[in-house]
């Protein structure tokens, strides 16, 4: 819970998972682990920052990603 009393959920989250590995998240009830992943495909909107997904040579930028290429980087790149 912030300043203003509201539940903040991921805040600041920083994380690089490369090619081949696996990445498992791990915490309580109410922790952000679903607002993260829902994050990483491109469900949920990031409120400030950026993250990149990497599609091929391409660093894909996920803010600037219409629904066809969100849909392209959840079945080939990103899976929950």
């Amino acid at each position: 819970i912030d300043d203003t009393g509201q539940v903040v959920g991921v805040d600041n989250v920083s994380l690089n998972v490369k090619q081949g590995e696996i990445c498992v998240l791990k915490g309580l009830s109410g922790s952000g682990k679903s607002s993260l992943l829902r994050t990483v495909n491109g469900l949920n909107d990031i409120s400030r920052g950026s993250l990149k997904i990497k599609d091929g040579d391409d660093m894909v930028e996920l803010s600037n990603c219409d629904e066809q290429k969100l849909r392209h980087l959840r079945t080939h790149r990103v899976s929950m």
